[in-house]
């Protein structure tokens, strides 16, 4: 005898229609299972972006600015030569959709892409993204959906130290600014000639 009373249930075999009310501890549950990531398909090509200048690999400090319509990403660079480190400004074309987080350098072979030859401290754009095509499977429930506009989307992956951005958006410009440039127009007084009250 088990040692229950009458209609007692352990939780192994206290069912719900065919469902058990116990998780499946069987399965082996990944740190990459979370919504928050995408995963990879068979088609998914990581192509470094090699006009943009390598992140410092100790200390890039990047910063986002996000908004609805609005996407940046500022990153420090080592300079070239005698010129000193540089302030690396890219503005990201009709942004659609962005993440930042996990991994960094350390646990970087986990991220889904690692294995097609994403790595740290670049940047990179996916070919035929699995997380395009992701995005659009979501808006296809839009009563007024349309592909069209998924067509002109680009997957970008820029991995620094400490943390791993991605985007969604048509495209990027970027600028290249000596970072003494960037510290002194941050410290001014009035920058932009701003009105002071």
């Amino acid at each position: 005898m088990n040692g229950l009373k009458g209609g007692q249930q352990t939780a192994a075999t206290s069912k719900l229609g065919n469902q058990s009310l116990v998780p499946n501890s069987s399965r082996r549950r990944s740190p990459l299972d979370s919504p928050a990531m995408y995963k990879v398909g068979r088609r998914d090509k990581v192509v470094p972006l090699t006009s943009l200048p390598q992140s410092d690999t100790q200390a890039p400090r990047p910063l986002v600015v996000a908004s609805d319509n609005v996407l940046r990403i500022a990153y420090i660079s080592p300079g070239i030569g005698q010129d000193g480190d540089v302030m690396v400004r890219v503005t990201f074309n009709l942004p659609h959709a962005h993440m930042v987080g996990p991994p960094n350098d350390e646990t970087f072979s986990r991220h889904p892409l690692a294995r097609r030859g994403l790595e740290p401290y670049g940047a990179f754009e996916i070919e035929h993204s699995s997380w395009i095509r992701q995005l659009k499977r979501m808006s296809s429930v839009h009563s007024r959906y349309s592909p069209e506009p998924f067509e002109w989307l680009r997957h970008y992956v820029f991995s620094f130290r400490d943390t791993t951005f991605e985007c969604v958006a048509h495209g990027f410009d970027y600028e290249i600014e000596p970072l003494s440039d960037t510290v002194a127009s941050a410290t001014e007084e009035n920058p932009g000639g701003a009105q002071e009250r």
